[in-house]
């Protein structure tokens, strides 16, 4: 029960990038979620979102005033700006420009995904949902292909990286999010 709580509350967490100035956030569907600017935010923002090579406006927000670009209620601005996105969905996963600058990478975790959280350095088994298509991909970035083995419908990441967090699909369907964490160093290493 513990281990789970602990998994959940990590997926809450927020992973900034800090050498891309964008935020990598992960959240679990049905939750709520707040996108901040990273630039000073005087005059009109707009938002907008960027899926699959598509730029779709979302809100531009002038004093007081909301000028929405869509009809999807969920889509809501604050005072200083921001933009919440009540009840997220996992097709909300993406990348939201704040004032055509790139401002945060969504993942939504779909309900019932595994969560694997797992120190780097360290191998990870990854299972696949669909027994008919044991195809494998990943939410934003490519598969580390020098480092798996796909074996009996699982992925097998060796020597996992940070960089290997991330949400993974089988079959099109939503597999695992991995989350690699920092290794602890040792007495030796320091």
């Amino acid at each position: 029960m513990n281990i789970k709580l602990c998994c959940c509350l990590m997926a809450f967490a927020l992973i900034s990038d800090v050498a891309a100035d964008v935020d990598h956030v992960v959240v679990n569907e049905t939750r709520l979620i707040l996108l901040r600017c990273h630039q000073s935010v005087k005059g009109d923002v707009t938002w907008s979102r960027e899926k699959d090579g598509r730029t779709s406006r979302i809100i531009t927000i002038s004093g007081d005033e909301d000028e929405k670009h869509t009809n999807d209620p969920r889509y809501l601005s604050l005072a200083d700006k921001s933009l919440v996105i009540t009840n997220v969905k996992s097709s909300d996963s993406g990348r939201y420009d704040c004032n055509n600058e790139p401002a945060v990478e969504l993942t939504v975790i779909p309900s019932g995904t595994e969560i694997k959280t797992v120190r780097e350095r360290k191998n990870v088994t990854l299972k696949c949902p669909d027994e008919d298509d044991s195809k494998w991909s990943r939410l934003f970035g490519e598969i580390p292909q020098r480092r798996i083995q796909m074996k009996d419908q699982k992925l097998i990441i060796k020597d996992a990286r940070r960089e290997d967090t991330g949400l993974y699909f089988c079959g099109g369907k939503p597999a695992a999010f991995l989350n690699v964490t920092r290794r602890r160093s040792t007495p030796e290493e320091s």
